[in-house]
């Protein structure tokens, strides 16, 4: 629970005014200036957090930003970027949505373009106040924000009907740590899902991006399809979407998605079918697959869509003798392809002088820093070099050149 009091006084402070003038100030000199003529009825400390959150929130949450929304840090943290947020809502819409576990509500916000009603619950009634407060100034009137216990609102309230119900449940409920468990979120989905779907045909779960997936389908049956959603390359969320038919007779579709600044999403879509491949380690054009897709365990299925081949199973590095027009990976022509031997690994940069470039790599033992003290190079250049093993674990070192932008 957040340690704040919102008072009326909070709500009616100039904040906008506030974050204009001291923006670009230092939040711990500012708080020492500040702090012998503050005589405000709410605590100075916590409006030095919404100058530290708004630096981050334009980037993040820029809708929250620009409309100068009180902000906390932990349902900061917690909350989803907007362009995630906004790409859950063009593939969800309906008339009611029912948000369990609602925290900040950037989720509700994006929500509520397609929903016509969202009802969202959260246990902390002074996070509440702010986002009522936020909303307002959002101009979003088809919101409404309860304060309970999702497990008790849900026991209270057997008569309603939604046409989705979201669940992004807090894990870090009991300590400081993050979880990845369902058992360690409150509240538990996996208890309270046969109660939702009395409720509602469609469930959707959002769950940290380190989340297993072979844990995820193996404990719920009803899961009917997966989203692992990325944002400039960095896989942000996993979604779960839930259906009260659904069995494990039906196979489940799996989505990479990729979002660009612009909001622009590429998407990748596989059954979890298991392949049988054939692996190889020499080509023309060196493929790195977004991190959506190896996070989906859709790599197989996105080598064979554009025609390439993995090096090995854990590499997830693909090679290909054709060049294809795809937005879901980097794509690289290849310069040459080494063993890994640091004395003449050495004598090959040194002689196309080489002195910085960048660095990746899978299925290899040492870390990127120390093949970068190793061998001397200094990051960024327009050189790339990646390293991995092939199927018979030999160590294997491509030198490329990128071709296509990301």
């Amino acid at each position: 629970m957040q340690k704040y009091k919102v008072t009326d006084e909070l709500l009616e402070f100039d904040l906008e005014n506030f974050l204009s003038k001291y923006s670009e100030s230092d939040s711990d000199k500012l708080i020492l200036k500040l702090k012998s003529s503050w005589n405000e009825n709410f605590d100075l400390s916590f409006l030095i957090h919404q100058l530290k959150l708004y630096k981050k929130c334009k980037d993040k949450i820029p809708s929250f930003a620009n409309t100068f929304c009180w902000l906390t840090p932990k349902s900061y943290e917690q909350a989803s970027s907007e362009l995630s947020a906004l790409y859950k809502s063009s593939i969800f819409k309906g008339d009611k949505l029912f948000s369990v576990c609602g925290g900040l509500g950037v989720d509700d916000w994006a929500f509520s373009k397609t929903f016509s009603q969202v009802i969202s619950l959260d246990l902390d009634e002074e996070l509440n106040k702010l986002v009522r407060h936020n909303f307002r100034k959002l101009k979003i009137e088809n919101f409404k924000r309860i304060t309970t216990k999702a497990e008790d609102f849900i026991k209270e309230v057997n008569n309603s009907t939604y046409d989705l119900i979201y669940i992004d449940a807090d894990r870090r409920s009991d300590s400081k740590k993050k979880s990845f468990l369902f058992e360690n979120s409150s509240p538990n989905p996996l208890e309270i899902i046969s109660a939702l779907f009395e409720q509602t045909e469609t469930i959707l779960i959002k769950l940290s991006p380190l989340i297993d997936l072979n844990y995820c389908e193996k404990i719920i049956p009803q899961i009917s399809k997966i989203f692992v959603i990325s944002v400039e390359n960095e896989v942000k969320e996993v979604l779960l979407v839930l259906s009260k038919t659904n069995t494990k007779q039906i196979e489940c579709e799996i989505q990479a998605v990729n979002i660009d600044p612009k909001g622009i999403s590429s998407v990748f879509t596989a059954f979890d079918k298991k392949k049988n491949c054939t692996y190889i380690d020499n080509g023309i054009y060196f493929i790195e697959p977004y991190l959506s897709i190896i996070k989906a365990g859709l790599v197989a299925q996105f080598s064979e869509s554009i025609n390439a081949k993995m090096i090995s199973k854990n590499s997830n590095f693909l090679l290909s003798d054709s060049l294809v027009e795809n937005s879901m990976g980097r794509f690289f022509k290849i310069v040459s392809i080494l063993d890994f031997k640091k004395s003449e690994l050495k004598k090959y940069l040194a002689s196309n002088c080489i002195s910085k470039a960048n660095i990746s790599k899978r299925n290899f033992p040492l870390k990127v820093d120390e093949l970068r003290k190793v061998l001397k190079l200094k990051d960024g250049g327009e050189d790339y070099i990646f390293f991995t093993q092939n199927s018979e674990n030999k160590k294997l070192v491509y030198h490329c050149r990128k071709i296509k932008s990301e």
